[in-house]
């Protein structure tokens, strides 16, 4: 776990009367948000900014978020900023890192904002990340979060989920991602390095899997890995079944 307190000082009773606590999941494909009063809300982790005065005249001069970016994308200089359950650069130098940094900002804000935090509240945050992020991965979690919240507290999440279902002994989380896989041994303590692992295969590698079988059997389809997650999402199941799936694909310009 790491925290950061990132304002000064203040009375400790005035804190707790006008705090609002978040928990916080930057997902690679989705992203989530719970408030302490009850409020959730989830949005697909897309952040767009309109190219051209054509697309600011038809979506505004914002950036946009979620489910209208992905359907708008043409319009727009869109950004996936979360990749492998964290932000996109942090692992290694990348050009694209700044932009993405702003975009992880901006969508970390926007969610915020959907809780409709009053003027004077004090914003406390949790956000997960992968089991096995390391100190870079959270730092950036961190810079992001250093313009919305007031405190922030960067925790596994599996071990998060394992401690709000109050599973902290003999237990073995499994929490199936976009990014990531990971895996948290609960046995009475907080889990250290060696009781976390996280595995680079998740629903994304599913999608281009599924985008490369279906391309390499009909190789003139149009074919997008964005069309292939929607079909996922829509059709899939894990159980033994019979029942076809049909969808249409563009071949040539024509379903």
């Amino acid at each position: 776990m790491q925290k950061s307190e990132l304002t000064g000082s203040a009375d400790d009773s005035a804190l707790a009367e006008n705090a609002l606590l978040l928990g916080i999941d930057l997902g690679t494909s989705r992203s989530s948000i719970v408030s302490m009063r009850g409020m959730r809300k989830t949005i697909a982790s897309y952040v767009g900014w309109p190219k051209d005065a054509v697309s600011r005249k038809l979506l505004g001069n914002n950036p946009v978020f979620g489910k209208t970016a992905l359907e708008n994308r043409l319009s727009l200089d869109l950004y996936r900023p979360l990749e492998q359950g964290v932000i996109k650069g942090t692992n290694v130098e990348e050009a694209q890192h700044d932009r993405n940094l702003e975009a992880a900002k901006l969508l970390l804000k926007h969610l915020v904002n959907l809780m409709e935090p009053g003027r004077d509240d004090v914003l406390y945050g949790v956000v997960g990340v992968p089991a096995q992020a390391t100190v870079k991965n959270k730092q950036a979690i961190i810079e992001c979060a250093r313009e919305v919240l007031d405190s922030v507290m960067v925790v596994s999440e599996p071990f998060s989920v394992a401690y709000g279902l109050g599973r902290i002994n003999e237990t073995l989380v499994v929490d199936i991602g976009a990014g990531t896989t990971d895996l948290c041994r609960m046995h009475g303590t907080v889990p250290g390095d060696d009781d976390q692992l996280s595995l680079m295969v998740a629903g994304d590698a599913v999608d281009q899997k599924l985008h490369e079988l279906i391309t390499k059997t009909y190789p003139e389809a149009q074919l997008t890995v964005n069309m292939c997650t929607q079909w996922k999402e829509q059709y899939g199941f894990v159980r033994d079944s019979s029942d076809k799936v049909e969808v249409n694909i563009p071949v040539n310009g024509k379903p």
